[in-house]
């Protein structure tokens, strides 16, 4: 009788130690994506679930970005909250799907996918001098204008 609640007892550590490297109770909302530039955007994204474990975010060109995607880990922290990783070196004027994660082992819980295009850099086809030089203390300074649009024919 003894060796039988022994061998139970070892079950019972057998599967909550595995479900511990499972992800099990783990789970992640893709919330928003903001701050989108020409080359870089801000993913934001919730993680509920006790325990210590590695978060981020997916991206790639291609929907379901958790199975194509570059994999950016979110330095800030592990485990349960909210947290907002940057993706960089984007391509201007490009579509991007991203989906949260967390990973508890070798096991990765995807969030839903969010998409977005990032912004096209366009200068004006035409000069604005009266407008692109400012003369402080009897020295001009001269400045470019960038405007940023995901349309440029709106422009």
């Amino acid at each position: 009788m003894k060796n039988l609640y022994k061998l139970k007892s070892v079950l019972v550590l057998l599967l909550l130690v595995l479900a511990g490297f499972t992800g099990k109770g783990q789970t992640v909302t893709t919330d928003n994506v903001n701050s989108i530039a020409t080359t870089y955007a801000f993913v934001g994204a919730t993680a509920t679930g006790a325990g210590t474990y590695e978060r981020g975010v997916f991206y790639s060109l291609s929907a379901n970005p958790s199975v194509t995607g570059t994999k950016v880990v979110d330095a800030s922290g592990t485990g349960p909250g909210t947290f907002e990783v940057e993706i960089t070196g984007l391509s201007a004027n490009t579509k991007y799907y991203v989906c949260a994660y967390v990973m508890n082992g070798v096991t990765v819980v995807p969030g839903s996918d969010l998409s977005f295009t990032t912004f096209t850099l366009t200068t004006f086809p035409y000069s604005c001098k009266a407008m692109n030089d400012v003369m402080i203390d009897a020295t001009t300074y001269q400045f470019d204008i960038f405007i940023y649009s995901t349309n440029a024919s709106n422009l």
